[in-house]
């Protein structure tokens, strides 16, 4: 599965091909339950996390319990002035789901739960290559979450805007 998005607007051009082979839903379901079944629930936990919300590493890293409504289940990435002018090339909002939302219960709500170290990464990394001789990274993540908006009839820019692929004025 692979497909090329581009955007061209009179104020920005941003172009992002996301391209992951053979991956599809039962492998990113499988892989979830290769971490849960093998003791790596934080890992799990971080890998549904990035699957539903597209996020970056370093954007869910970033978050903080202020971030994020669970009520709505509606989460702020970034600060931005009265206008909406972004800085940088980040997230703006995004959802989790009521699944997931859940799973954070047994937390207590606590996102830092889901910040696991490079180590801990590596080694979720190898294990779902092992178990289902797949690739399957925090980035193929973000780039299954995109696949399925657009999918699910979103249009690229609105992906685009979505994934942080902008920078300027919203």
């Amino acid at each position: 599965v692979g497909s090329e998005m581009c955007i061209r607007d009179r104020k920005w051009t941003v172009s992002s091909k996301i391209q992951y082979k053979d991956i599809g839903d039962e492998d990113m379901i499988n892989a979830f339950r290769v971490l849960y079944n093998n003791n790596f629930k934080r890992e799990a936990l971080l890998f549904a996390f990035a699957t539903v919300t597209g996020l970056r590493k370093s954007e869910i890293y970033l978050l903080t319990k202020n971030n994020i409504d669970w009520n709505s289940r509606l989460i702020l990435t970034g600060i931005y002035d009265d206008r909406f002018i972004r800085r940088t090339k980040k997230s703006f909002f995004t959802f989790i789901t009521e699944e997931v939302k859940k799973m954070f219960e047994e937390y207590n709500y606590n996102i830092d739960i889901i910040k696991v170290s490079e180590r801990r990464l590596k080694l979720m990394n190898k294990l779902i290559y092992n178990k289902l001789n797949k690739k399957i990274t925090l980035q193929i993540c973000r780039e299954f979450y995109s696949t399925k908006l657009i999918e699910a009839g979103f249009s690229e820019t609105e992906v685009n805007i979505l994934q942080g692929r902008v920078k300027g004025i919203l």
